[in-house]
């Protein structure tokens, strides 16, 4: 991809793009089947568009501090049985709803929608270029992972902002 990029791109690391967030954390099995939608791990891994019908649902009181997905969120899957499909993302494109995120995946918001626009995101992130680049840092054995720290200084190539 490098060699087609178009000069005026920029080269920024994913950290400077936007801000990692949890999925749920300190649920049980018995808080799951009804309650709020959350998005589930496979839906996170397809790629294909998050549909509410799909979501699953999860118990979540009022007091608790979880992380809602917006509109335009990357996830990425955590971790994976083999180095290929770690960190492995999918965006949420829905405007009519916000839904938690799985513990088994991590979000990501990107900071400015001119200079990252949701569409292109979803393409970003599972380019090749992209794939590469988690392949050389994801770590493991029989689950392969990738840490906050190698993921957040992971460089990508993105357009120049588009002004409204």
């Amino acid at each position: 991809m490098s060699s087609l990029v178009p000069k005026d791109w920029s080269s920024l690391s994913i950290e400077s793009i936007g801000d990692l967030y949890s999925g749920l954390k300190g649920k049980s099995s018995s808080d799951f089947g009804s309650g709020q939608l959350y998005i589930t791990y496979l839906q996170v891994f397809s790629g294909k568009p998050i549909l509410k019908g799909k979501c699953g649902y999860v118990l979540v009181s009022q007091n608790e501090l979880q992380n809602r997905v917006n509109y335009g969120d990357v996830l990425f899957t955590s971790s994976s049985e083999t180095p290929d499909d770690v960190a492995t993302s999918n965006v949420f494109q829905s405007k009519s709803y916000t839904p938690f995120l799985n513990s088994f995946c991590t979000g990501f918001r990107i900071r400015n929608r001119n200079a990252l626009i949701p569409k292109f995101a979803k393409y970003l992130f599972r380019s090749n270029d992209y794939r590469s680049k988690v392949n050389r840092v994801s770590q493991g054995s029989t689950r392969y992972n990738l840490t906050r720290k190698y993921f957040k200084q992971i460089i990508v190539r993105i357009p120049p902002p588009i002004n409204n």
